[in-house]
């Protein structure tokens, strides 16, 4: 299966403390290094399906740049660098328990513009379907939506952020499959979501502008699933983890995955 993603794609910088957080000093930490960005993360999790992935990021001639497309061959991901002064950069600091305290982002995708999409030339219909983040601004959103609708081609969106999530509004109608959190879906529905009535109904109101699927992730919670002819809970199994970065796009891609493929419809589970 061909698929093309649009999105981001960073160098993370990642610091978990080994003790509690403190504001304004020095804490003994693990610092780690790697590849990120939401798009980025969903194509190597595609391509470690078996899928044949083309991402489409800002990546700029720089040393991160360089650092990412060699991550990206290694891992099965064709990178189609859209040019750009710099690449991002995505600083998590984290809790001892691995969630995360406070995300930082210096990216490149918002300074997309359309024409840059048309420049690269990619012939749309030659993909099986396609998933867009909120990295990039509404109007590249909105841009390359009806470019998917032009070439009948399927295509998923990830809100990335509570702040980005409202760049998908334009982009809903048509969608194959969204996958929010409480907040992004509370957001994007323009109501409280709260709760796990509250987050049907959000849930129920984001396919009615067009939504074909909706996941909410509920973290600890598990997550809700929306889809035609069925809705239901899944909670989810208690697990300590190790880092939940990346963790959500994980998530979009197998789910997604599933959904090309003719995923069967699961069994109720009990609400």
């Amino acid at each position: 299966m061909k698929i093309v993603v649009f999105g981001g794609c960073n160098f993370d910088i990642t610091a978990r403390p080994r003790g509690a957080p403190r504001a304004r000093t020095s804490v003994d930490a693990e610092v780690l290094f790697s590849a990120g960005g939401v798009g980025a993360n969903i194509a190597v999790n595609l391509a470690r399906l078996g899928c044949r992935v083309t991402l489409a990021a800002p990546l700029a001639r720089d040393q991160w740049g360089a650092y990412l497309k060699t991550n990206l061959r290694r891992r099965g991901v064709a990178a189609r660098p859209i040019p750009t002064p710099r690449t991002g950069v995505y600083v998590a600091a984290l809790e001892p328990d691995g969630s995360l305290l406070t995300g930082y982002c210096d990216m490149a995708a918002e300074e997309v513009k359309p024409a840059q999409i048309d420049a690269l030339r990619l012939r749309l219909a030659a993909f099986d379907a396609a998933v867009i983040d909120a990295n990039f601004s509404a109007a590249t959103i909105k841009h390359l939506a009806r470019l998917c609708a032009r070439a009948a081609l399927r295509y998923a969106l990830e809100p990335v952020s509570d702040e980005k999530s409202l760049r998908l509004a334009g982009a809903l109608g048509g969608c194959d499959f969204i996958k929010p959190n409480m907040t992004e879906a509370g957001l994007l529905a323009g109501r409280r979501c709260a709760s796990l009535a509250e987050v049907k109904q959000c849930a129920r109101r984001i396919a009615a502008r067009g939504a074909r699927n909706v996941l909410v992730s509920l973290g600890s919670g598990g997550v809700y699933v929306l889809a035609p002819g069925f809705e239901g809970h899944f909670p989810a199994p208690k697990v300590k983890a190790a880092n939940v970065t990346g963790a959500g796009d994980a998530l979009f891609a197998a789910f997604y995955l599933g959904l090309l493929r003719g995923l069967e419809k699961p069994e109720r589970p009990a609400c």
